[in-house]
């Protein structure tokens, strides 16, 4: 069992054992050791945002709590505000440099991103913004070490459980949470590093837009187009082995006879291995064979770096399944399930796991046919296709009967090369991450 013993003038307004435990107040001692500020002390304003009554399909966009993602703002399923919703509620409104913080949901609260963009958006109640005044702090720097293991933990001790939902307020933590008092210089190399990787992030997401409107341009086909009805009907003999109605949505049928007009055709005409992955048997150990998980398969790209590792017999009894530059890679089981992405790792051994769909064509850019499922025209055929009631599911026979633009090969070369590009620069933004975190281990630990 372990003790921790805290003296009377070490006991804040906070009785829980857990608020002591020792590695808390260790941390406290080592961040102290050199000079130390308090958070409060270099905030020029914080606040949360506001929700609306509504939101409609369009309009002003609008962060929620699934798209602040620790280290990286994820804007592809961004929700919208009625027009006019922040000359209503400017306050609400982000401004660049301003960190937030996800303040409310148990296994989401705690996360830290960095806006850095030009765009106008707001938040919602269940976030925090926080606007560092650049005369007294750098803002880069006051983010890289809050998401980093001195700052994190420091703030996750003050989550309050107390009223049976999980919050984390900002005045709570404002004069108490510390923070090294680095020269200029120091935080100025930390903040140059996050505003660079952010850059390099926005230019990538950029990529992913061109493709997406090369796409549009060349299929004609607009999302908008595609709408769910409340009532319709369907023959007896259109009848199929499924009895959900979401199956029979006139908007499908429309979609097959817009992708039959430019020369689509079903995967199971040009794939040449269609086959879910294997059950990984994992490791403790640090190794060379890693298993692709469908966790790691994320809204954006692939994470490759913290991959699970997996035993010697594991990988090697797999061969088929090892994963390959320019294997399409689907999520198949569970929440996110139909994401889908291309392997574009040469230098990392893998193996696909039994929740990962793994697909290899011919005839077509691989990298062409991945970026397509994960288009809206992917994913519209594939929200058709998932079955299981108490859990979701995609099956290798489904993603046969997914019908694919035979597009001409300049616009296929296109599209890969932006989405490839896009890669590139997700990763050099995450390597500039990485550095500005050693940067403030270097700093507190010296």
């Amino acid at each position: 069992m372990t003790r921790s013993i805290s003296t009377y003038s070490e006991v804040e307004d906070r009785l829980d054992a857990e608020f002591y435990r020792v590695q808390y107040l260790e941390l406290r001692k080592k961040i102290q050791k050199n000079a130390a500020i308090k958070l409060g002390s270099v905030v020029k304003s914080h606040g949360t945002g506001k929700a609306a009554s509504y939101y409609p399909r369009s309009g002003e966009p609008i962060l929620k709590v699934r798209n602040v993602q620790d280290g990286k703002i994820n804007y592809n399923n961004t929700d919208y505000v009625p027009e006019g919703f922040y000359r209503d509620y400017p306050k609400a409104l982000l401004s660049k440099g301003d960190i937030i913080l996800t303040t409310t949901g148990e296994g989401s609260i705690g996360k830290v991103d960095f806006f850095w963009d030009d765009i106008e958006i707001g938040i919602v109640p269940e976030l925090t913004k926080i606007t560092i005044n650049d005369e007294k702090a750098d803002p880069g720097f006051i983010y890289t070490f809050l998401r980093s293991k001195y700052g994190k933990p420091q703030f996750m001790r003050w989550i309050n459980r107390a009223t049976g939902q999980t919050h984390l307020y900002f005045k709570d933590i404002e004069n108490s949470l510390l923070i090294p008092a680095s020269s200029v210089e120091e935080q100025n190399k930390v903040g140059d590093l996050v505003r660079s990787s952010q850059e390099k992030y926005l230019r990538s997401k950029e990529k992913i837009d061109q493709a997406s409107k090369i796409l549009d341009s060349f299929s004609g086909l607009g999302q908008s187009n595609f709408i769910s009805r409340k009532t319709y009907t369907s023959t007896y003999s259109g009848l199929e082995d499924r009895i959900d109605t979401e199956f029979y949505q006139p908007k499908y049928n429309q979609l097959f006879a817009d992708l039959n007009k430019i020369g689509g055709k079903k995967i199971k005409v040009f794939q040449t291995f269609n086959k879910r992955g294997i059950q990984p048997i994992y490791t403790g150990n640090a190794g060379q064979y890693k298993a692709l998980t469908s966790q790691y398969i994320r809204d954006d790209d692939i994470d490759y770096h913290p991959l699970p590792t997996v035993t010697n017999s594991c990988f090697s009894g797999s061969k088929d399944l090892h994963l390959r530059y320019g294997d399409i890679v689907t999520y198949a089981t569970g929440a996110y399930v139909g994401r889908t992405h291309v392997w574009l790792e040469k230098n990392i051994k893998a193996v696909a796991s039994n929740h990962v769909n793994l697909l290899r064509v011919s005839g077509l850019n691989a990298i062409f046919v991945g970026f397509v499922l994960n288009s809206f025209i992917g994913q519209l055929q594939i929200r058709r296709l998932i079955s299981g009631a108490a859990q979701a599911e995609l099956y290798p026979i489904n993603i046969d009967e997914i019908i694919v633009p035979f597009a001409p090969e300049k616009v296929q070369k296109e599209i890969a090369n932006l989405y490839i590009e896009s890669h590139t620069l997700r990763e050099e933004s995450a390597k500039l991450l990485k550095l500005s975190e050693a940067m403030i281990e270097a700093i507190v630990e010296k």
